[in-house]
């Protein structure tokens, strides 16, 4: 009786893979996970994996990739993880994962990504990690998530993301992380609980930004280029991280050419202060905003006229600092039963 060999993975990375011919898949139709990483595949054919109806795993990372045809993986119906990053796509069009049902999870980071059209991810109802970052991305057509009722986590950091329209998100229904921007487009994500906006373009916060987002845990606006409005919203015990090194600061010098702009004008300086949990930027004209959270780490002041007694239902501070001197310190902290460092900038 002859010996029958079933093979249910292949590893063929760092094989210098230029072209796969239809057909090469055809004896290991049993196959379940196959990695095609760190080659020069520059072509995907829509009937390259035909033959691998049972594949589970696929990782096309670090090739040579530019395009992929509509239909490219439609065989592969019961793929469950893709792995496409470290190529140089510059647009996912429609079609592209139709037939992909049972999928996952989907690695599109570092291409050149541009532009990803409404349709592209139609049908993916399985789908509940979706990673987008470090591409091109300037902006996010509507609907272009509509299908994707599982997805719990989103990644979209260090794109070129400046503009995200309401309704972008709409049928997103679960999703835990995401990366993204702009007033009124959280207001579906009633389970968003880690909000991550590294490395984009957005310039401010509006007030009415997370309104709704009674869940939210962390929010991370570092390497934006942030105009300091000051602004934020009654989220308790929220872990704001906020990297104030690279180029947030005051109304006043908005278009100034930061490397001609003193550190004394900045509205924080490079300590480790603005690094603590629960920290909250606020000012004289949005204290009633944080009514609601009892412990402040760190507030920022960017208003010359504070409001007296401002700070009188807090129960606890434990750092302030502020562009200007502020007079009278005793008379806005009396009712702060403990404050542990006074930072009083200029």
């Amino acid at each position: 009786m002859s010996k029958c060999v079933i093979y249910t993975y292949r590893i063929l990375e760092s094989n210098s893979i230029k072209d796969i011919q239809q057909g090469v898949f055809s004896t290991l139709q049993t196959l379940e996970q196959l990695i095609l990483t760190k080659n020069d595949i520059e072509t995907i054919r829509n009937d390259t994996f035909s033959d691998l109806g049972k594949l589970l795993i696929l990782y096309l990372d670090s090739n040579q990739i530019r395009e992929l045809p509509a239909q490219a993986f439609s065989s592969l119906t019961n793929l469950r993880i893709l792995h496409l990053a470290g190529n140089f796509i510059k647009a996912i069009k429609e079609e592209v994962f139709f037939g992909l049902h049972n999928l996952n999870k989907l690695v599109l980071s570092g291409n050149d990504i541009e532009i990803i059209h409404n349709e592209t991810f139609r049908g993916l109802h399985s789908l509940q990690v979706l990673d987008c970052q470090e591409n091109q991305l300037q902006y996010i057509q509507n609907g272009v998530f509509e299908d994707l009722s599982n997805l719990e986590k989103l990644k979209l950091d260090s794109n070129r993301i400046h503009i995200l329209r309401n309704g972008t998100f709409e049928g997103v229904l679960h999703i835990q992380f995401i990366l993204k921007d702009i007033s009124g487009l959280f207001e579906n994500l009633k389970e968003l609980k880690h909000l991550d906006l590294r490395h984009n373009l957005v310039t401010s916060v509006d007030m009415e930004m997370f309104k709704g987002l009674t869940k939210l845990e962390y929010l991370n606006l570092s390497e934006n280029q942030l105009i300091c409005n000051c602004a934020i919203v009654s989220l308790k015990g929220l872990y704001f991280v906020i990297n104030h090194g690279k180029g947030i600061m005051c109304p006043d010098m908005k278009g100034a050419d930061l490397e001609n702009v003193p550190d004394y004008e900045l509205c924080t300086n490079k300590g480790d202060y603005c690094r603590q949990e629960n920290v909250t930027i606020i000012n004289g004209h949005s204290i009633a905003t944080v009514y609601g959270i009892s412990v402040i780490r760190c507030a920022f002041m960017c208003d010359v006229n504070q409001e007296c007694n401002a700070f009188q239902h807090l129960d606890d501070m434990e750092r302030i600092c502020s562009l200007w001197n502020i007079r009278d310190k005793s008379s806005w902290l009396m009712n702060v039963t403990r404050y542990v460092v006074l930072y009083n900038r200029c």
